[in-house]
């Protein structure tokens, strides 16, 4: 490792690797580690509960997937805009991003809140996890709008290459909520036993924490992001067209892609709870693979941005080149571990031996489709973004979700009866077929475009 990101600071590739990938791995490892902790913790109350809390998340997950979006939208032009260095269209450009990302926290915020039962009665009707859901979504919806405002300060400091900061601050909030989960659900140090209410409150108290230690440091130090409010609302209605050119097509990208999850997740709701519980189980033990990816993804849209922003897009091929064979060796490794660690890791959950078994036959599944899923990933967040294509990787994401993942797998669930995991292997052929267009778009070249020149 020393030898291959050696002299990193001269080469924009292994600096990117180092500033951005590596921070951003580091975190969603550390995010990831503890949040199936969280999730073990979950599933040793009760299987209903791991359901109720799994269900519940669907709702912070779309909404985080459509606060992403917008971030992502405008962190193209923020890695674009730090190749010049040009500081000033970097914070307007965050203030656009802050008004549409607080914007959806609200509006998450009041479904969740007021209209807890109705929402989880969207995925399953069965009303003892739908209470225990609805209860801990009222309390953990609280803490929507705090994070979209830092996710949109972690988002611009990637795009200018300071990954580190966030890093620290959320990697200190999650072992926060996860030490507050150990009292709150377990009822330790003196306190009651809440169970899914008690990891709502540490979860609404974790995401304050986070925001207010991450605003702090930022505007305590000669940030970059320390931007005045007069400085964050400078903008002019032609600037906010111009930004939103791009990223209404991420926003929609991710959107879309976020509800297609939520359906795939639906579809197990139609077999049982049981099945819903397996899918919970492999998706928190997936997640903790594939940090590296989104380390990757981050770190390769961040360096492809930067080099066309500064005029130099001859050297984006090349980079993009790099990071695919970056990834392809990674998921060799993760994939070969997923399989052979599936029985073990299953095995820490709590939970029925059918749902653990079902829950190692989706981990394996999805080891199968790692390659495909991962260069999915960079192609989308990380090569096509970078470059300004966001319309066409919207285009290739939400017709492989919505023309082939989504069908199957309410086809597969509903009238042919299948058992779960093969509900599973076979919605995942959407990512075979997105992944063969976007390498086409990628070789194609058509992706490297400058937006910022003209703005």
């Amino acid at each position: 490792m020393g030898t291959l990101l050696g002299n990193y600071r001269n080469d924009p590739f292994k600096r990117a690797l180092v500033t951005v990938g590596l921070p951003v791995a580091l975190q969603h490892f550390i995010q990831t580690a503890l949040n199936l902790i969280d999730t073990i913790m979950i599933g040793r109350v009760s299987k209903e509960a791991l359901a109720a809390v799994g269900l519940a998340n669907q709702v912070f997950f779309l909404m985080t997937l459509l606060a992403f979006g917008i971030n992502s939208g405008v962190s193209v032009y923020i890695a674009q805009f730090w190749g010049k260095k040009d500081i000033s269209s970097i914070r307007k450009t965050m203030g656009v991003g802050l008004v549409g990302g607080i914007l959806v926290g609200f509006i998450f915020l009041l479904a969740g809140f007021l209209f807890p039962v109705q929402v989880l009665e969207l995925f399953l009707k069965e009303q003892t996890v739908v209470q225990i859901g609805s209860d801990y979504l009222r309390i953990v919806s609280l803490s929507y709008v705090f994070t979209t405002v830092t996710m949109m300060y972690s988002v611009a400091s990637r795009g200018v290459e300071q990954a580190r900061l966030p890093m620290v601050v959320s990697s200190l909030s999650i072992l926060v909520n996860t030490f507050l989960n150990w009292i709150l659900i377990f009822g330790m140090l003196g306190m009651p036993a809440m169970g899914a209410k008690g990891a709502a409150i540490a979860t609404l108290i974790a995401r304050i924490f986070e925001f207010t230690l991450l605003i702090i440091l930022i505007y305590k130090t000669d940030n970059v992001l320390a931007a005045r409010l007069s400085d964050l609302i400078h903008f002019s209605r032609a600037f906010v067209m111009r930004i939103m050119k791009t990223a209404l097509p991420v926003l929609i990208n991710e959107g879309f892609w976020a509800l297609g999850t939520v359906m795939y997740t639906m579809s197990m709701a139609r077999i049982n709870s049981d099945a819903v519980a397996s899918f919970q189980v492999m998706m928190a033990v997936y997640r903790f693979f594939e940090v590296a990816f989104i380390g990757l993804g981050n770190a390769c849209q961040v360096v492809i941005g930067n080099r066309i922003g500064a005029g130099e897009e001859h050297l984006a091929m090349e980079y993009g080149k790099k990071f695919i064979r970056f990834t392809l060796i990674t998921c060799m490794i993760t994939s070969v571990l997923l399989i052979l660690m599936a029985p073990t890791i299953a095995s820490l959950f709590k939970v029925p031996f059918n749902v653990q078994r079902d829950a190692i036959y989706m981990m394996r599944i999805v080891a199968v489709y790692n390659f495909p899923k991962m260069l999915n990933l960079l192609f989308i967040v990380g090569i096509l973004r970078g470059g300004g294509d966001t319309l066409f990787a919207m285009i290739i994401e939400t017709l492989s979700v919505w023309g082939i993942g989504v069908p199957i797998a309410f086809a597969g669930a509903m009238f042919f009866h299948w058992p779960s995991y093969v509900v599973v292997g076979a919605f995942m052929i959407e990512e075979v077929v997105k992944s063969t267009l976007g390498g086409y778009r990628f070789y194609s070249k058509k992706w490297i475009r400058n937006i910022v020149d003209h703005i």
